[in-house]
């Protein structure tokens, strides 16, 4: 053996460092142990705390109805690349409800900027938001920053921002267009998405069949009136509203400002 051929002195340096490799690599798996033990452990999701449900092949809606304010994410599948629309409170991992329905690449599009709304976002590598220059102004640095008012919690929170989309603007998904639209009302930075030709509305918060959420800060009753009468603009009869605190859809027959305009 090679070790019956070293010296005495040889085998003393040897195993002086072979001890020292194991000595190293104890207290680096240590340090690891220790970080690992003071990073926060995000608890697993509990059974049925997200419902999932298809409103056909290509486009999901994720409810969690275990949360007080039962929040509605969607997630919009085209041949490319999806789009999910809302992260929800964050409570638990919505990535991983989403890694289970597509594999595409996925843009992570808030309806508004409310702690309820925009709970994972940082769980996304592409987050995009609606471009104006009060909400660039918000980076600094690498992070996006929500002071709590804009929040609606009493601390700030912050993300990063990959992208930034005009008002009008359409996001191509490969074989699917989605548009997204300035809807402001229930907050200045509030958006809303037209699925295709308008078959499928997604408004966040500015349709609510409860309550008119215009008791917020920043939120404006008369923006939120223009804002819905631009919304019947790109609908048409057969056009189903999907809201965000509610898995029912509205069909334009119950969309609550019908009156206001007429679907053309």
């Amino acid at each position: 053996m090679l070790q019956g051929n070293l010296s005495s002195r040889s085998r003393r340096i040897c195993s002086s460092a072979a001890s020292a490799f194991v000595f190293g690599v104890m207290q680096l798996s240590s340090s690891a142990v220790a970080l690992a033990a003071s990073a926060p452990m995000r608890p697993a999701t509990p059974a049925e705390w997200f419902h999932v449900y298809s409103l056909d092949q290509h486009t999901y809606a994720i409810s969690e109805p275990k949360y007080w304010q039962e929040n509605v994410s969607y997630l919009l599948i085209g041949t490319r690349r999806a789009l999910l629309f809302d992260t929800g409170p964050g409570i638990y991992s919505i990535k991983g409800v989403v890694s289970g329905l597509t594999s595409l690449p996925v843009i992570a599009i808030p309806s508004h900027l409310h702690f309820d709304h925009v709970g994972d976002l940082g769980e996304f590598s592409d987050v995009r938001l609606l471009d104006t220059p009060a909400l660039r102004a918000q980076v600094h640095g690498d992070s996006f920053v929500e002071p709590p008012p804009q929040y609606l919690l009493r601390n700030s929170f912050k993300y990063r921002v990959h992208g930034w989309i005009k008002d009008g603007e359409t996001i191509d998904l490969g074989a699917r267009t989605v548009r997204l639209l300035s809807t402001p009302g229930h907050t200045p930075d509030s958006v809303s998405l037209v699925d295709g030709d308008g078959a499928r509305l997604f408004t966040g918060d500015i349709v609510n069949r409860i309550i008119t959420l215009v008791g917020v800060p920043g939120s404006d009753v008369q923006a939120m009136a223009a804002s819905l009468r631009r919304l019947l603009r790109f609908g048409h009869e057969g056009t189903i509203v999907y809201e965000a605190h509610a898995e029912a859809p509205l069909s334009s027959g119950r969309f609550p400002v019908r009156a206001a305009g007429a679907w053309r």
